[in-house]
């Protein structure tokens, strides 16, 4: 039978979860803002607690829809957009964000507009569209990663010789 968590180390498990810092879930669950640190570093190590905290984020895992599945699909949209689907074809112009398909748009993180006033009065009002799109490189090696295709493995090789020139009796 699993011991049950003290009412604190359960209001520090609800709190964890608000926005996975140990210090500020320890200082709202009522321990010492002085050594919060320190009782939430202890905490996130007490087997009980990180049990707690893993049952509340798989359920709020299932309760929003995420799932490894559709993080993976997510990261695939955002490493394999190529640029050219952004571009309306034959023209150096951008499509609009109604002319993209969802897939497409997700790859979008920022889009800035800003509008140029024609010189000496013209009435000629350039509009500057910049497009800043995920970090392809970034994605792709968290797709990687994922599927294990890199590996952080260092190698050590060592080979001592011992020469032995004579041996004392009394070690015998």
């Amino acid at each position: 039978m699993s011991e049950k968590l003290t009412p604190k180390q359960a209001l520090f498990c609800k709190e964890y979860l608000v926005d996975r810092n140990g210090t500020q879930a320890a200082i709202r669950a009522g321990y010492a803002e002085d050594s919060a640190s320190v009782e939430g570093s202890r905490l996130l190590t007490n087997a009980k607690v990180a049990e707690r905290i893993q049952k509340g984020m798989d359920a709020r895992a299932i309760s929003v829809g995420i799932d490894a599945e559709m993080v993976l699909a997510e990261l695939c949209k955002l490493g394999t957009y190529n640029v050219q689907d952004f571009i309306v074809e034959g023209t150096d112009g951008l499509k609009t964000i109604s002319d993209l398909d969802r897939d497409h748009a997700a790859a979008i993180t920022e889009i800035t507009t800003r509008r140029i006033a024609g010189k000496d009065g013209d009435d000629d009002t350039i509009i500057e569209t910049r497009v800043k799109l995920a970090d392809k490189g970034q994605n792709l090696e968290r797709i990687g990663k994922h599927l294990k295709l890199f590996t952080d493995k260092t190698e050590t090789s060592s080979q001592v010789t011992v020469t032995i020139d004579s041996i004392d009796a009394n070690l015998l």
